[in-house]
């Protein structure tokens, strides 16, 4: 039977992961990220070695993600580490599994060193053609910890915690929206060789594609009615996807609409709010 190894152990998707994995009779273990990316280059080389004898799939479910964060550091965390453990790892000619978690705004967004540096692990996975490889790209995964602050429903969220205005930037923005939960599930799925990609990088996705414009109108008028919504059009240029620009999934799973979705989300993350003041 297969033993995964999730490295990043402090992610929200290593959390549901760990979870499903369990439920599905998995063994794992989880790595720290932040551990590996202190050791030394020689540290690391001999720890992916000493994991080749136990583990058979690795998982790279732990990610930098601010967009803040230096370009060095944004391409040694998600794109060194990942490649240096691929490469190493695959050395011994066994036939493990290695999965790399990307975004479906790869080569859709270029004003973003998160998503940059997850879209050269795409054409690395592409161009390479590694046997066991699935670099599996993903719409935007929410779950019950509060969206980060520099993401759309972290601004949103502070907006109503607060009582402000809120500024969109254009109109035609979309999204799709999965739960961490949901999506675990079909990760385990696809580790335990029940779903079987088309592709090296295969795109998963909501059957329900959410107007960001409806979805913030929407929770404005719930949550936040006595502020103000904006649209600033001369911002549009940060509109990363939209009805136009959106790809066709490879897999699609059922969803809720994104309202429904996230204005369950959103109260969840405002009774956390209330009990932290």
């Amino acid at each position: 039977m297969s033993k995964v190894a999730l490295i990043g152990q402090n992610s929200s998707l290593s959390g549901y992961l760990a979870e499903s994995l369990s439920q599905s009779g998995l063994d794992h273990h989880l790595f720290s990220l932040r551990k590996i990316s202190s050791m030394s280059s020689r540290k690391r080389i001999q720890f992916w070695n000493s994991l080749d004898s136990e583990f058979d799939v690795f998982v790279f479910s732990g990610a930098a993600i601010d967009p803040s964060l230096s370009e060095v550091t944004l391409d040694f965390l998600n794109y060194e580490i990942p490649i240096e453990g691929i490469e190493q790892l695959s050395k011994n000619g066994a036939s493990m599994k290695f999965l790399t978690i990307g975004t479906a705004l790869e080569g859709i967004a270029f004003d973003n060193r998160y998503i940059s540096s997850k879209y050269r692990l795409s054409v690395k996975a592409a161009d390479w053609k590694l046997p066991g490889w699935t670099h599996l790209r993903t719409h935007t995964l929410v779950g019950s910890a509060r969206p980060p602050s520099h993401m759309l429903l972290g601004q949103l969220l502070e907006a109503v915690r607060t009582g402000s205005d809120f500024t969109i930037h254009g109109t035609r923005q979309v999204r799709q929206y999965l739960h961490y939960e949901q999506f675990a599930g079909f990760v385990t799925g696809l580790l335990s060789g029940l779903i079987i990609p088309s592709s090296a990088t295969p795109l998963v996705g909501a059957s329900e594609t959410t107007s960001i414009l409806s979805l913030v109108k929407s929770m404005m008028f719930r949550f936040n009615s006595e502020s103000k919504l904006y649209v600033n059009e001369e911002l549009a240029w940060k509109t990363d996807q939209t009805s136009g620009t959106v790809r066709k999934n490879d897999f699609e799973l059922a969803t809720a609409t994104g309202e429904e979705l996230v204005g369950s989300l959103m109260e969840k993350w405002l009774s956390v709010s209330l009990e932290g003041e």
